[in-house]
């Protein structure tokens, strides 16, 4: 949000609490000596020092191009591998811990590149007392980039805390290349706020002006406020908070288009697969909460078009919306007549959802407006919004302005605040719908192409329910890296939002879901029963130690088999526990079951190299939208590399 040079400086960007919400893990319960350990001993963990924060120079960035950050980024490398302390329960499952410290820091996010958790593994950010705890992060939150952030964690420290199951033991991996230490920016605040309030920021920490979305002036809006969310958006300068809305299309497809203001990233460099999206962020009842509650999101995006002048940022998010996310796409009205009434549903400060509203006329500003960043707008571009009830901070950008009969209109630029007063009238000014419709010259830099892709030249659209609410079928073919089909595997599906169903497969090695909800994200895996011996011959010790010795290469899923110690890699010591086997001194494998199931569209992340593991996220359908037919796994004996188990067994 900005506002005019002639009147105030920009609003402070603000910290949030970034407590996501934690996935429903009830179908995964952890091992009693696991949930025994999980965030045990943080405080006496020893920290590993960022580097020095440049405060000064970050600042004089900020007061050079004002904007919505509140956090900027410092260099990191830290990994599993190299990074951090390892314990081996007594059960087999493993805890790896590490804490990160930058001095003075309000909060920390921090980021990942190359992530994958396997399945059962999870992941939790603590701060120093352990008082907060961002996740746990499971593999439903695996992208294909690669790319993760976990969200703000308050204070100068960040514990992380990863658990890894035996059974998948070696598979996760992370890199931290980037933590951004969140400051305060209490001497550019020109807007009347004390320098006491900016040093408490975070969760519950907007203007007492605002009122909460489920007070009684927010009742009317009980429909539409389901379509506005919290953007937690990510640049390569840092991280910021702005308000974004779930916007209609002329084909009613639910296409996930999100509307919000330009200025978010302005002067900033996106990174748009990072930007986080929080929907449902907001207290049941009217009163604050004492707690933060939680949300659900989707993280990634893409630019779809956008203008400076006019304010207007359309995306299109990652995936589309889920079912369970209750969501709904606003309708809108793109003529030019004044509204005789308004709200705006927002979360300043990155705070829960709050609504103001306004019972005067909404009129268009034949001015030309002058922006505190140098930007400036055309006369009819915006319309000006005296609001008689609730206020608008920083992070309120962006949020969507309703009409009397509840239609998007325009989006939330900027204003004036006089005092902080609960009786004063803020006046916002707002990106108006009508003139962005074909503000500029290209798709890149209007609307019409992409509210209006029927061209029929509506002027009014009304909004509509997620149209994500039917199923779907999910199927695929289990067999070996020969093609000969596994029976009786068992097949697990589990959704994000708690669907968990299991079947077997048949003679021809298929298994099928039927009526799965669409808009979901899911996770697919596969388990066998069986004997170790099965498959195992003097012939696999063979072929290993002809690997080992260069004179004969196996293939990448071969080795996958061989490596029954799970080192990442073949030596002598899986050779001596395959022979332990065929010898009958063990009956299992130590670090391993008996079968491993690779999906076969996942691809290795360096060719001719099995064990740096494949790309992230080959096991979930993300924002599951039509059938899919053929989502095959490899099945892998461990021990056997020379074809010769009997699937039936």
């Amino acid at each position: 949000m900005k506002n005019f040079t002639f009147w105030v400086a920009l609003l402070l960007a603000v910290l949030g609490t970034n407590v996501l919400l934690a996935q429903d893990l009830q179908r995964q319960k952890l091992p009693l000596e696991a949930q025994k350990e999980l965030g045990q001993g943080i405080q006496n963990l020893k920290s590993q020092r960022l580097p020095k924060f440049q405060l000064n120079k970050v600042l004089a960035e900020d007061q050079v191009h004002p904007g919505t950050r509140f956090a900027a980024p410092l260099a990191a490398d830290f990994s599993l591998e190299k990074s951090g302390t390892w314990e081996r329960l007594k059960n087999g499952d493993a805890i790896w811990r590490l804490k990160i410290n930058s001095p003075e820091a309000l909060g920390l996010v921090v980021f990942y590149d190359n992530f994958y958790l396997p399945s059962g593994a999870q992941l939790r950010v603590y701060n120093a007392d352990g008082s907060q705890m961002l996740g746990p992060f499971t593999s439903f939150d695996n992208k294909s980039s690669g790319k993760f952030l976990t969200g703000l964690v308050l204070g100068e420290t960040a514990v992380l805390e990863y658990y890894e199951p035996n059974a998948v033991l070696g598979e996760g991996r992370f890199h931290i290349g980037r933590v951004d230490h969140a400051y305060n920016q209490n001497n550019l605040d020109a807007s009347g706020f004390q320098a006491a309030e900016l040093a408490s920021v975070g969760f519950g920490m907007s203007s007492p002006c605002n009122i909460n979305i489920n007070c009684p002036d927010g009742t009317p809006y009980a429909t539409e406020k389901r379509a506005v969310c919290r953007i937690f958006l990510v640049v390569q300068e840092g991280t910021g908070y702005c308000t974004g809305s779930l916007i209609n299309n002329t084909k009613n497809d639910g296409r996930p288009l999100l509307i919000s203001a330009f200025h978010c990233q302005d002067f900033y460099t996106p990174l748009y697969d990072l930007w986080r999206f929080d929907f449902n962020y907001e207290t049941p009842g009217c009163p604050n909460p004492a707690s933060e509650p939680a949300y659900q999101s989707i993280l990634g995006c893409k630019l779809l078009s956008g203008r400076q002048a006019n304010d207007f940022l359309l995306m299109e998010l990652s995936s589309a919306v889920p079912k369970s996310f209750n969501a709904y796409f606003l309708g809108w009205n793109r003529q030019t007549s004044i509204a005789r009434s308004g709200a705006i549903i927002h979360h300043p400060r990155g705070d829960i959802k709050k609504v103001s509203t306004t019972s005067s006329p909404i009129s268009p500003l034949n001015i030309t407006l002058n922006w505190n960043n140098q930007v400036t707008s055309p006369p009819g571009s915006h319309v000006s919004a005296d609001l008689d009830v609730g206020i608008f901070q920083t992070g309120s950008s962006g949020s969507p302005l309703l009409d009397q009969d509840k239609l998007f209109i325009g989006q939330l630029h900027g204003g004036i605040i006089p005092q902080l007063t609960c009786d004063s009238i803020a006046v916002a000014r707002f990106g108006r719908l009508s003139a962005s419709w074909n503000a500029g010259s290209t798709a890149n830099t209007r609307l019409s192409d992409w509210l209006d892709p029927l061209g029929n030249g509506a002027t009014t659209l009304n909004g509509i329910e997620n149209p994500n609410r039917s199923g779907g079928k999910i199927s695929g073919t289990v067999q070996t890296e020969t093609n000969v089909a596994v029976p009786n595997a068992r097949v697990s599906l589990l959704g994000k939002n708690g669907l968990a169903l299991s079947t077997t497969t048949d003679a021809q090695g298929k298994y099928t879901f039927d009526n799965i909800p669409f808009g979901d994200t899911y996770e697919l895996s596969v388990t066998k029963e069986g004997s170790a011996t099965n498959g195992i011959t003097t012939f696999d010790l063979i072929k290993i130690q002809k690997h080992i010795l260069n004179l004969e290469l196996l293939s990448l899923l071969k080795q996958y088999a061989g490596d029954v110690n799970k080192s990442r890699s073949l030596s002598t010591l899986d050779m001596i526990l395959i022979r332990r086997i065929l010898l009958g001194i063990d009956v299992d494998f130590t670090d391993v079951t008996p079968w491993y199931f690779l999906p076969t569209q996942g691809t290795f992340n360096v060719p001719n190299d099995a064990f740096s593991g494949i790309t992230s996220g080959a096991n979930i359908i993300a924002s599951f939208s039509a059938d899919v037919l053929n989502f095959d796994f490899y099945a892998i004996k461990y021990g056997d590399v020379n074809n010769s188990v009997d699937v039936t067994k």
